[in-house]
């Protein structure tokens, strides 16, 4: 009988064969096949990474990575995968070039004496790891995703987070027959691969930091050269077009940013994660129309989401429409009656319609749902001045600052209530 590590070994060549020719599903059941003879395989681990990397982007594909280096790659396989962790650690933003340029040619990963690792690097790994609980979390999770996307197991149903559930996954029918024929090893092609000096590589992570320095050294021209090239490139992506509206409005070119962030709206995109990249740009630059139309997409993707329902209803109050905002931050609290930005928000409402009483109750709630948020102590300190408990609005304001030291509005609102005099005992 061959060794299992021999045998895992050839079956990952043969997937890095088959991931050459562009048969992803192939590669991927050779990766999984490896995997079953000796689960310690670094070349099966590093296989199965790269097509989850391509495919999906996820994290996990990283991680895997991770494993495979450290269980031990073969030459010459090694130095070729320390090339594509490079590019997707390079590209993360979590390793830094020294040239500190956006886009670089493909060649230039050859050389990883030009690259250092950012301070972001190891808290990522640790951030990414523990959201699976473990490394051996991570690593199973990794599996599981390359199964489900190559048909090779059957993803149980009856489970709310398949990746996580402990209880093992069954292989489908094709694949239980293709591993137990004892797949035929694949031979890698030996032709010369194209030539790649005119690939290059793009990191969305430091194009979007260039395009901030550039903007807070105030050279717009250049920022805004750079996030046109940035937009032209992904053309289907939120993030660019959102550091060009950014660009245009900090150079106050109005008819030009409200014509990108047309453009940006309609994306059209059914990503939540890419749509509140787009909102969060929308609402540091106050444009709130053109937020409530976003959040109005988001909507569509998840009615009724509490946390959607509360953007929205605050993007319409800043826009004056206090009626339909109230509305929406009643409906995220029918929806989560705890969630803390609602009644924070509802609250302030109230006070500003002189319901202190209505007020008083939503922000109190706000406050045992979010004891370590410094502003809401601070509405609530002022719903009770307004009610005339000086008392209690000096006690919320003094726990703001222990919260919070540097929180002016409290300091400003606790020394002109203690201008006052002494508080009257009750």
């Amino acid at each position: 009988m061959s060794d299992p590590s021999d045998l895992a070994l050839t079956a990952a060549r043969s997937a890095l064969a088959e991931l050459e020719l562009g048969q992803t599903k192939s590669a991927a059941w050779y990766g999984l096949w490896a995997l079953e003879r000796n689960p310690t395989c670094g070349l099966a681990w590093a296989v199965l990474s790269r097509i989850v990397l391509e495919v999906t982007q996820d994290p996990l594909a990283t991680l895997a990575t991770q494993r495979a280096l450290r269980l031990g790659l073969p030459d010459p396989e090694r130095a070729e995968v320390e090339r594509f962790h490079r590019i997707d650690l390079w590209t993360r933003g979590l390793l830094a070039h020294d040239s500190g340029q956006p886009l670089l040619p493909v060649h230039a990963f050859e050389h990883p004496e030009h690259f250092r690792e950012t301070n972001r690097l190891a808290t990522w790994l640790a951030n990414e790891t523990g959201a699976w609980a473990d490394d051996d979390g991570a690593a199973r999770a990794l599996t599981r995703l390359a199964a489900s996307l190559a048909d090779a197991w059957v993803v149980p149903d009856d489970v709310d987070q398949p990746l996580r559930d402990p209880a093992p996954w069954k292989p489908t029918a094709a694949f239980l027959r293709w591993s137990q024929a004892d797949p035929a090893p694949k031979a890698r092609s030996t032709s010369t691969p194209a030539a790649e000096e005119k690939v290059v590589v793009l990191s969305d992570h430091w194009m979007e930091q260039s395009i901030m320095s550039l903007g807070a050294q105030s050279s717009f021209d250049l920022a805004l050269e750079r996030a046109q090239e940035w937009a032209q490139l992904r053309p289907d992506k939120v993030r660019p077009k959102a550091a060009l509206v950014r660009v245009l409005h900090a150079q106050r070119a109005v008819a030009e940013r409200d014509q990108a962030v047309e453009a940006l709206l309609g994306l059209g995109t059914r990503d939540l994660n890419e749509l509140e990249e787009a909102r969060l740009a929308l609402g540091e630059l106050e444009l709130w129309g053109p937020q409530v139309r976003l959040l109005d997409q988001m909507n569509r993707v998840a009615p009724g989401h509490p946390v959607i329902l509360t953007n929205r209803g605050v993007a319409l109050l800043q826009l004056g429409r206090e009626e339909e905002g109230a509305q929406d931050l009643e409906a995220a609290l029918v929806a989560d009656p705890d969630h803390g930005p609602a009644l924070a928000n509802l609250g302030l409402q109230r006070m500003k319609d002189d319901e202190y009483v209505a007020a008083r109750r939503l922000l109190e709630r706000a406050v045992v749902v979010a004891p370590d948020q410094a502003q809401v102590r601070v509405y609530l300190a002022a719903c009770k001045n307004n009610q005339d408990d000086r008392a209690g609005a000096m006690v919320e304001l003094e726990k703001a600052l222990e919260l919070e030291p540097s929180h002016a509005q409290a300091r400003q609102l606790l020394e002109e209530l203690r201008a006052r005099g002494p508080v009257a005992k009750a």
